[in-house]
């Protein structure tokens, strides 16, 4: 049985997470992509996990823009003793999916001239890896857009699990402040794309 985002609260905490096992740990990330994805108004992305250490850097995941479209969860992240970096690696490449749906036309975004940029970012004739540029990776709009979002996305679910784990699960139909423009942007065009017989 596939868990649900407000168990997911749950295990992300640092006890539960050190006591679960990897596929429990990505169930919890399922649930938690499944749940931002409903939130985008966008399609959910399969997460899964493999080895992708390399020798000069740790790779905490990746979104593939170009084939399988998919989120895959560096193993050794999974191991950490916390749930920071997966649960932030989930948000951002999360994100990157609705950027490459947006960009494709199967997710709404309110700002055409940023989708613009990430459509141009997707040319991967102009795409630029971190391995090619690590300062140019980070400043193309792809990237910029995806960290600031997940600074916001990261900081609401914090408040959701504490609000979960405190008791107060009425909280959760709530909002962190840091997070509610985000939510009013969504909403928003989620409503064009319900006027426009738009359901996915």
């Amino acid at each position: 049985m596939a868990l649900i985002y407000r168990d997911a609260l749950s295990l992300i905490r640092r006890g539960n997470w050190n006591d679960s096992t990897i596929k429990e740990k990505l169930d919890a990330l399922q649930a938690i992509e499944d749940e931002m994805a409903h939130r985008q108004g966008r399609n959910r992305c399969l997460v899964k996990e493999q080895s992708l250490n390399t020798d000069d850097y740790l790779e905490c995941g990746r979104y593939d823009f170009f084939q399988r479209k998919e989120i895959v969860i560096n193993t050794a992240v999974l191991n950490q003793e916390d749930s920071e970096t997966a649960v932030q690696t989930v948000l951002h490449e999360g994100y990157h999916a609705y950027q490459d749906q947006a960009a494709n036309g199967l997710a709404v975004h309110d700002n055409e001239d940023q989708v613009a940029l990430w459509r141009d970012n997707l040319d991967i004739r102009r795409y630029i890896s971190y391995e090619r540029n690590e300062r140019t990776y980070s400043s193309q709009a792809l990237e910029s857009d995806a960290n600031k979002y997940t600074d916001e996305a990261y900081r609401q679910l914090r408040w959701e699990s504490d609000a979960e784990h405190s008791g107060q699960s009425e909280l959760l139909n709530q909002y962190h402040p840091a997070f509610q423009k985000l939510v009013d942007e969504n909403e928003k065009y989620r409503a064009v794309r319900r006027e426009q017989g738009i359901t996915n």
